[in-house]
C-alpha cells in the first residue's frame, strides 16, 4: 500500500473528525440538539469508514474492498432512505440522506488519492 496515500487518507479524516466532534460539543452546549444529532452521525460514520480502512489495508485487493464497502455500508441507508420516502417519514428521509452524503465524500476522496 502506498503510504502517504494512506497518511493523507488517514489524516483527513482524523482531521474531519476532530472538526465534527468540536462542532458536535459547539451545538450540544448551544442546545442545538437536532444539528448536534447530525453532526454526531458524521462523526460515528467517519469512524466505521476509519475501522474498515484498517480492517480491510493488509488485503491483496484493498483498494478495491475498501472501495465496495462504501457501497456495502450505504446500501442499508438507502434502503431506508427509500422506505422513509414511502411513508413520509421526512426526519429519517433527511438522515439517511445526511448518511449517504458523507459517504459519498468518503468514497470520493479515497478515489482522489487512490487514482480510481
Amino acid at each position: 500500500m502506498n503510504t502517504k496515500i494512506k497518511t493523507e487518507y488517514l489524516s483527513f479524516l482524523e482531521g474531519l473528525s476532530a472538526e465534527k466532534e468540536a462542532e458536535h460539543r459547539r451545538l450540544s452546549s448551544a442546545g442545538a440538539a437536532d444539528e448536534a444529532r447530525l453532526v454526531k452521525i458524521e462523526a460515528n460514520i467517519l469512524g466505521v469508514f476509519r475501522d474498515t480502512f484498517f480492517a480491510l489495508e493488509k488485503a491483496p485487493e484493498f483498494p478495491e474492498k475498501y472501495t465496495e464497502s462504501f457501497d456495502k455500508i450505504s446500501k442499508n441507508w438507502s434502503d431506508r432512505l427509500r422506505f422513509a420516502q414511502s411513508y413520509g417519514d421526512f426526519e429519517t428521509e433527511a438522515v439517511e440522506r445526511h448518511k449517504i452524503a458523507v459517504c459519498d465524500l468518503l468514497k470520493e476522496k479515497f478515489a482522489e488519492l487512490w487514482g480510481g
